[in-house]
């Protein structure tokens, strides 16, 4: 059995400018808040600080503009991998607009918040943030923002393997988009179900729709979006095992991507590009590679891809021999998958990002099998399956014991296939 890894962001989280804003009067800073708005391209640091200087000086002149600086400063410190000071900006901004009733602005500001959530890899903090924007939109008849949200939503069930209503909401998404007749959300719909095709192991249907998303994203004029739908296309690439196809992609949509300037995303490519390189025995490369992203990553505070990186530098180390490193890295790997999985309270979360990270550990058996502990190897594999299973259950069996008692109760047996990957 394969489990797949689905913490890639191959289809695009939606975090951009909802709606246009405006302010009254002529004050020096409103003027220069704008101004700080309007502008094109440049650093994303800088620009992030400027405009959260703005945002407190703004507020008594307008709340509107205030929570608009904070929002655009958060998405620029998002994209830097600032994105603990992106949650508290959006956080503070969503506040403000509460307090102004602003919902047009908390809408869009609440949609940024669940993206930062879903990110730090806490997808259950970022439903009900989701949930409290589409009411919002709703209520606004705002068809933009919907598919949008719709679309971010899809993409956080997928982050969690919980595939099905992943589907659903992309579903949702399409439908906006067609009714607005957007093509930049198209390409990442088309993006979005290339991946939610490589979840459920429909490869050769996921390079159609990755192919479909690059050529939707070829006359665009935006570097992000070309290099988003290259990840998407280069992911299932990977996923069919042409690697050699995959790789210059994949390269491809990290250069563009990091042109554009967000190298969030382009730190997921490299992940990839790390995985294509271990698939083409080029161990030290990638052993290289996961090394520069590791610290990076994990200073961001993204544990899902620092999992997924240190089970990639596990299986380099254990390629090149050296295997009691490996296997200090694969049990550091797992530890932190287990905290992440156990700090979830709904079963079918936890059951759901075993499909995410549960290889880490057939890695780490595979150390203590070559090094004559099969006992331990066993007691590992079993130590992964186990969780998934119950939390499978999703409540209707408290655990395996009550299980066992009504199988002997009802003179039943139990025939288990163990792929969480497929709802």
């Amino acid at each position: 059995m394969k489990l797949r890894v689905l913490v890639f962001l191959a289809a695009p989280l939606m975090l951009i400018a909802d709606v246009a804003w405006s302010a009254p009067g002529d004050d020096r800073v409103v003027e220069r808040a704008r101004g700080a708005l309007a502008e094109q391209g440049g650093e994303w640091a800088p620009r992030a600080e400027v405009l959260a200087m703005y945002a407190d000086s703004l507020r008594p002149l307008d709340v509107e503009l205030a929570a608009r600086c904070l929002e655009v400063s958060g998405i620029a410190a998002f994209r830097t991998n600032q994105l603990d000071t992106a949650l508290a900006r959006w956080q503070r901004g969503v506040v403000w607009s509460q307090a102004a009733g602003l919902k047009q602005s908390e809408s869009s500001l609440l949609n940024a918040l669940a993206i930062g959530h879903t990110a730090r890899g806490d997808v259950e903090a970022a439903l009900p943030v989701y949930e409290r924007a589409l009411e919002i939109r709703e209520a606004l008849a705002d068809t933009m923002g919907l598919s949008r949200t719709w679309g971010n939503l899809a993409q956080a069930f997928a982050n969690i393997g919980r595939t099905s209503e992943a589907l659903a909401a992309a579903a949702e998404e399409h439908k906006w988009l067609d009714f607005v007749d957007n093509p930049k959300g198209q390409v990442g719909n088309a993006m979005r179900s290339a991946q939610l095709l490589r979840g459920m192991q429909r490869y050769e249907e996921s390079v159609l729709e990755g192919r479909r998303a690059v050529e939707l994203a070829s006359g665009s004029a935006d570097e992000n979006v070309r290099g988003m739908a290259a990840m998407g296309l280069g992911n299932a690439m990977l996923d069919l095992g042409r690697r050699d196809e995959a790789l210059p992609v994949l390269e491809n949509s990290a250069e563009l991507l990091r042109q554009s300037g967000d190298d969030y995303s382009a730190t997921f490519v490299d992940q990839a590009i790390a995985d294509c390189l271990l698939g083409m025995g080029r161990f030290e490369e990638a052993l290289t590679l996961v090394r520069k992203l590791a610290p990076e990553v994990q200073a961001a505070g993204q544990t899902p891809l620092l999992t997924v990186l240190l089970r990639f530098e596990g299986n380099a180390l254990f390629a090149l021999g050296r295997v009691a490193e490996a296997e200090s890295t694969l049990i550091f790997a797992r530890d932190l998958f287990e905290e992440r999985r156990e700090n979830l309270a709904d079963e079918r979360s936890r059951a759901g990002i075993f499909a995410a990270s549960g290889e880490i550990y057939a890695s780490l058996a595979q150390c203590q099998l070559s090094t004559g502990r099969p006992a331990e190897a066993f007691a590992t594999v079993e130590r992964g399956r186990a969780p998934a299973f119950r939390d499978g259950l999703a409540g209707d069996v408290a655990d395996l014991q009550d299980l066992q008692t009504e199988l002997a109760r009802t003179h039943a047996a139990l025939v288990l296939f163990n792929d969480p990957v497929i709802d």
